[in-house]
């Protein structure tokens, strides 16, 4: 079978400059299927995920529309609908580097965000590509500050995520916004009966694309898990992360509040760790997502806001902290390794004989055992503060900060964080060495690990108010 290449795809020569710059010749197969489709006007439903290429073929196809059939249109043409505000912002940065050499570019717009500042770029420049969250989206259209009578071409993004998230009713509303007779192009890594339903009512015969290659390669992943108490988790974990020397790893629990915590933690034993969920500013999460990406953190504490919808590359292994809801879960989350042809390691840490025979089972649907290992509980120390402040200068934005540890949510590393107080790592100030040792009334098992609460007795995000994530 012969090859096809991206000159065999009738796109522009700016745009074909621009994939060659990114090292790319071929197309992958959903863009070798797809982006034809698509230049004929044609519907399409493409059933893939994240890491197939997706976002590019449909980043492409606009491009090269907007390029020719659209080229006299003024305002927005073109609108993808994501679930999230991080694959808002990673569609719209993909679109732009495919997009360098011609007159368009995409803006992401999203919650959580200043939407003033949205505004002045609105009025500041044409933007005939816009990359949006639905509420967000929502809120544009009823200020009438985005409108979508000239949308030529719709897309939503990661449809059966959008129906978890509980998004759908606001995307039908979108659609409802936008002309009857415009294109539509639908992505999902899998087909729910909502989604199957969402393409019948509002697209045009659409044609039907499964990208090849878009289950997790079980087979590329050595998965593991390890038993242990409750209790000595952290200790567990610290030995884990040393033993196999893992330089980039991505690790997860169930709460916010828990993975706050234990960035926290992870801080104080001299690990490089961020934390990432939905309780973090923007700017905090944006942060976050770049140091981890560029390697300058080492580890990313994440609730199951990062298992899908994040293309990071080169992780080197997955950490379950806490055991996920279901094995769907339990597959997205370790398949953020072991990608493009690479290999890597999953590792679980089961407090109990029922998560064990769970992990058990999983394992054996997937045809991929899960191999126990040994546990080492060895009590993990923490690092004196004064060593932490030698070997890695303070930062603002949620990262090492002498007046604040962890990863914090608002006014990172300031006296008046949420309930903050001078004792523990909630509080303004980062507590001294001395804090690290068990206070009076501790028990003397785990209780190295200061409970993190100061004259307040809270955690740093609570009573926090919930802002507009999404």
């Amino acid at each position: 079978m012969n090859k096809v290449e991206f000159s065999q795809l009738r796109l522009a020569p700016s745009l074909l400059a621009a994939v060659a710059s990114k090292g790319f010749t071929e197309p992958t197969p959903i863009q070798e299927k797809v982006i034809p489709l698509i230049l004929q006007g044609v519907d399409v439903i493409g059933q893939a995920k994240t890491g197939t290429g997706k976002t590019a073929a449909f980043g492409l196809a606009i491009l090269q529309l907007l390029d020719t059939t659209w080229k006299d249109k003024r305002g927005a043409v073109a609108l993808v609908l994501t679930p999230t505000r991080e694959l808002a912002v990673q569609v719209a940065e993909e679109i732009n580097e495919l997009g360098r050499n011609t007159r368009d570019s995409a803006l992401p717009v999203y919650g959580g965000q200043d939407i003033n500042g949205q505004l002045r770029e609105l009025r500041g420049r044409e933007y005939r590509i816009i990359v949006a969250t639905p509420g967000r989206m929502l809120d544009h259209l009823e200020r009438g500050t985005i409108r979508l009578s000239g949308i030529e071409m719709l897309v939503v993004d990661e449809a059966d995520r959008m129906l978890d998230m509980g998004f759908i009713d606001d995307v039908v509303k979108i659609i409802r916004a936008a002309p009857a007779h415009r294109q539509m192009m639908l992505f999902s890594a899998t087909m729910p009966g909502e989604v199957v339903k969402l393409s019948e009512r509002f697209m045009h015969t659409p044609e039907f694309i499964k990208a090849s290659g878009d289950e997790v390669n079980v087979t590329a992943i050595h998965q593991y898990y390890v038993s242990v108490e409750g209790r000595l988790k952290i200790s567990a974990l610290a030995n884990l992360l040393k033993e196999k020397g893992i330089s980039k790893g991505l690790i997860f629990c169930r709460t916010k509040h828990g993975a706050d915590r234990l960035a926290g933690f992870l801080h104080r034993l001299g690990f490089d760790a961020v934390a990432l969920h939905g309780n973090l500013t923007q700017n905090s999460r944006d942060r976050a997502m770049t140091h981890f990406k560029e390697g300058r953190a080492q580890l990313m504490i994440a609730t199951d806001l990062a298992s899908r919808g994040l293309d990071i590359d080169d992780v080197q292994a997955v950490i379950n902290y806490d055991l996920p809801e279901d094995e769907k879960v339990y597959l997205h989350r370790i398949g953020r390794t072991g990608r493009a042809g690479s290999t890597g390691d999953a590792y679980t840490l089961a407090t109990s004989i029922a998560e064990e025979r769970l992990l058990k089972s999983w394992g054996q649907r997937l045809g991929a055992p899960i191999e126990a290992i040994p546990a080492d509980t060895r009590k993990a120390e923490f690092v004196r503060e004064e060593k932490q402040s030698e070997a890695r200068p303070p930062s603002r934005g949620g990262f090492r900060d002498r007046r604040g540890g962890g990863m914090r949510g608002g006014r990172e590393g300031t006296r008046g964080s949420t309930r903050g107080s001078r004792g523990g790592m909630r509080g303004g100030r980062r507590p001294d060495a001395r804090s690290s040792r068990p206070r009076s009334g501790e028990s003397r098992g785990e209780a190295h690990y200061p409970q993190h609460q100061g004259k307040g007795g809270g955690h740093l995000l609570a009573g926090a108010v919930q802002k507009d994530l999404f």
